[in-house]
């Protein structure tokens, strides 16, 4: 079964631009990348075509043999925000939308399992195409089985359409019929292979590699490793463009925050109804708009992105029991960061959380920063320092997220058999020892270490003191060093 959907919104930019003046469509237009003599042309109609346009001419070079050809620039910007607007509607019918990086009008949708939903593949593809045509926009559809070959499918098609392609080996057949000019598109390239006579994707197939990139270029060697299934087309996760905020004024003023909870829930209830599929939500801000036009910003980050308005709840609550609101509440608005959820959130059977696993420790350090403030969790990170006490720094932020049994010292040595487990709790100020308590037991080591070379140098053997079978210690070793400087032993923790 088909796993990818290659929507080709062919002419992209030539149909954003019809958009906006729909009269031009009976004359030859042009969609200019900006209003200047020297733009680009990014895409034409057929009139425009018959005249000798071509996509990639310059407008003062069109303005030579056609000057009748109707013409207006067409920003990045605008071409970015109507793509937004069909990533939009595609992710209401798949989990996963990928986008061409320099080619806005070419997106690929996830199918695996979502076809199904439709009662067909086919169906699902016109469900595709459908929202699409509602946006405004025309467009071919290919149901494939990799990035590559379903794009050169839709490229070669000459009307808007959907097709499916029945297995690899279909696609493979109608990949060796694309015109040479759907795949290289460089002009000096293809004519230097049309002498040759290769004038579809299957005759470049069959030449040797060997010459590929000193005869034809880098991008012909490319084209050539991608129909041979090498490697893929280049693409780009497509974020869900639309950031959920919903704002409610309420009948009458809230004057305490159980009132201003309640109305929260209802809110953060209709926001969760909307969420795009396969959307979680990372932080959330509530914005109070008080009596005195004045305005109290709350923002709290869940412990993992959730749907879960319990849990928003439960961390505003703390939030808000904190904070000092001394206005009635006139209006609310909260806004939603979303972020793709991991797979396992989304599992219909989830396997039993063991006592004082990372998700209920990363919680914790959830509720502990909505109930005292971002600043009272901080986290270790490692820096490059050549100091060793400033190659560690305490962070603020969400670093407890990355929060893990299985990251734990005591998890890496438990996937080793055998291997002994040590922890060491060490004194701030080592501590004189008593010579005889060395007697009952056995000494490991020595281990030389020169400590705080960099300042003031000192030279200790360090030694784990194992304590003897018959001792009444809770401690089964210590952790010891004798000062070759001072000429004494010192403790220094305990094992």
């Amino acid at each position: 079964m088909a796993h990818t959907a290659c929507c080709n919104l062919f002419e992209f930019a030539l149909q954003v631009l019809l958009r906006r003046v729909p009269d031009w469509e009976a004359h030859p237009c042009v969609a200019l990348a900006h209003d200047t003599p020297q733009a680009r042309v990014l895409g034409c109609n057929a009139a425009a075509a018959e005249l000798g346009v071509q996509p990639g001419m310059r407008y003062a070079a069109v303005l030579e043999f056609a000057p009748q050809v109707y013409a207006a620039g067409v920003s990045q910007a605008e071409l970015h925000q109507h793509q937004q607007r069909v990533i939009a509607g595609l992710y209401a019918l798949t989990d996963e939308v990928l986008c061409k990086p320099g080619d806005p009008g070419v997106l690929w949708a996830n199918a695996a399992g979502f076809a199904l939903l439709q009662g067909s593949p086919r169906a699902w593809a016109q469900q595709l195409s459908m929202r699409i045509e509602r946006l405004g926009f025309r467009s071919r559809i290919v149901l494939g089985f990799t990035r590559f070959g379903s794009y050169l499918v839709s490229a070669a098609a000459q009307t808007p359409a959907v097709e499916l392609l029945q297995s690899v080996e279909d696609e493979r057949r109608k990949v060796a019929e694309v015109p040479l000019h759907a795949v290289v598109t460089s002009r000096q390239s293809r004519r230097r292979l049309a002498r040759l006579g290769i004038r579809t994707a299957g005759a470049l197939v069959q030449l040797p590699r060997s010459e590929l990139r000193s005869r034809f270029g880098a991008d012909v060697e490319l084209v050539h490793r991608q129909a041979l299934g090498e490697c893929e087309l280049p693409a780009q996760h497509a974020a869900v463009p639309v950031q959920p905020v919903a704002s409610r004024r309420p009948p009458q003023p809230l004057i305490s925050s159980e009132q201003i909870l309640l109305e929260t829930q209802l809110l953060l209830e209709a926001l969760v109804q909307c969420l795009p599929r396969g959307e979680c939500i990372a932080a959330l801000t509530l914005q109070l708009s008080l009596d005195d036009r004045g305005q109290r910003r709350e923002r709290i980050v869940p412990a993992n992105p959730t749907e879960q308005v319990a849990v928003l709840l439960r961390l505003l609550r703390l939030r808000l029991e904190r904070a000092v609101i001394d206005q009635p509440v006139s209006a609310l608005r909260i806004e939603a960061e979303l972020c793709r959820a991991a797979v396992q959130q989304h599992q219909l059977f989830r396997e039993t959380v063991p006592e004082r696993s990372g998700k209920q420790a990363v919680e914790a350090f959830a509720a502990l920063r909505a109930s005292l403030g971002e600043e009272a969790v901080r986290y270790v990170q490692l820096v490059p320092h050549h100091l060793p006490e400033r190659r560690v720094q305490w962070r603020q932020g969400a670093g407890s997220q990355e929060l893990s049994p299985r990251g734990s010292v005591q998890a890496q040595y438990a996937d080793c058999p055998g291997t002994a487990q040590m922890v060491r709790r060490a004194f701030i100020s080592p501590q004189p020892l008593a010579r005889h308590l060395l007697r009952s037991g056995k000494l490991i080591g020595p281990y030389l270490l020169s400590c705080d070379w960099w300042q003031s140098p000192s030279r200790r053997l360090y030694y784990y003191y194992v304590m003897s079978p018959a001792s009444d210690e809770s401690t089964s070793a210590l952790w010891v060093y004798y000062d070759l400087d001072r000429r004494r032993w010192m403790l220094q923790g305990t094992v």
